[in-house]
């Protein structure tokens, strides 16, 4: 998820980006020297209550005044250090050396966000931010409601699960997964580039690349693979637009199961898309099955797609990594 934050964020210091490295107006929370780190440090020593100066931004950004700092338990540390071990080699080599910290903050707006910060030189690296929900929360549920989240109240008789197969496996270990995809993506590149205020550090669009295959610019995908209501998603509570009918529900998944998107979150943007395809692929991989997303209600209405057994995904899954590490960005 790139919340709210970042997308204010990223206005505030635009400017600033084509430079490569930081200047004195760069806000705080931006800069990797108002974080301790050591990259030799263990990545789970990484785990700490957030720093003030990032939680105030955070609130302030947000529009949120209950955000506050969360203290993992024992017993939620070990959820996390299987969560981190579960993700691909490539994913934890770069948070070896790029991730400065990893923050839990009570009653966050998403399930977790992941922002990037400049060294004097430039560098990329990234924090992670964490809803301490998800390590209460299964990942069938959270799915469904981060899907449902685009969507009113307003039809009792409709309705949208999404069916993972995850035992007691946490929603912890989807939001990883999302998460350090993103960060794979700001180190190495995955996509042209994750937002629009980094375009100047990235790279040209590759129609034969994951993204090339399926978007023309950053939130526009190719003709074939637009559908009607797609650019009024919004996910979160991230839009101040009213959000879609549930009535419509039925439409935008079968509309969605025409494309190479794994889910409607996944159809916002190419950032988003490579994420959640690298998400799901990898929970596919864990959990042994693909997840399966069915709208519920009427006959009329009721229809079912799974995220990633599917052709138009899986033609892309064996070039998902390519672009990776290439064409001049850095590497981990």
């Amino acid at each position: 998820m790139k919340s709210i934050a970042v997308i204010v964020s990223c206005i505030c210091i635009g400017w600033i980006l084509a430079s490569c490295a930081h200047s004195p107006e760069t806000p705080m929370f931006k800069r990797l020297e108002s974080y301790r780190f050591d990259p030799a440090t263990p990545l789970m020593d990484r785990v700490a209550e957030v720093p003030a100066h990032l939680l105030e931004s955070l609130k302030k950004l947000d529009g949120r005044d209950n955000y506050h700092p969360y203290i993992p338990t024992l017993d939620d540390m070990k959820k996390v250090v299987a969560a981190f071990h579960a993700l691909p080699d490539m994913q934890r080599t770069v948070l070896d050396r790029r991730l400065v910290g990893i923050y839990f903050v009570e009653n966050f707006a998403g399930g977790g966000y992941s922002d990037y910060l400049f060294d004097r030189d430039g560098n990329l690296y990234a924090i992670l931010i964490l809803n301490p929900a998800i390590l209460r929360t299964g990942i069938s549920k959270w799915i469904t409601d981060k899907e449902l989240s685009a969507f009113g109240n307003d039809r009792a008789d409709i309705d949208l699960t999404v069916e993972c197969r995850e035992g007691d496996m946490s929603a912890l270990v989807y939001i990883l997964l999302h998460e350090t995809a993103h960060i794979l993506d700001y180190v190495s590149g995955c996509t042209p580039y994750v937002e629009k205020e980094l375009a100047d550090r990235g790279k040209p669009l590759d129609a034969a690349s994951f993204t090339g295959m399926a978007w023309v610019d950053y939130n526009r995908p190719i003709a074939a693979y637009d559908f009607p209501q797609r650019s009024r998603l919004g996910f979160y509570g991230a839009t101040s637009a009213p959000r879609i009918s549930r009535s419509e529900l039925s439409k935008l998944y079968r509309s969605l199961a025409a494309t190479p998107f794994t889910n409607l979150y996944a159809s916002q943007n190419w950032a988003e898309d490579f994420a959640e395809t690298a998400a799901f692929s990898s929970l596919a991989r864990i959990i042994g099955s693909a997840c399966i997303i069915r709208v519920q209600g009427p006959p009329a209405d009721r229809f079912e797609v799974s995220t990633t057994a599917r052709e138009q995904v899986a033609k892309r899954l064996p070039i998902l990594y390519r672009g990776c590490g290439v064409n001049g960005r850095a590497t981990p």
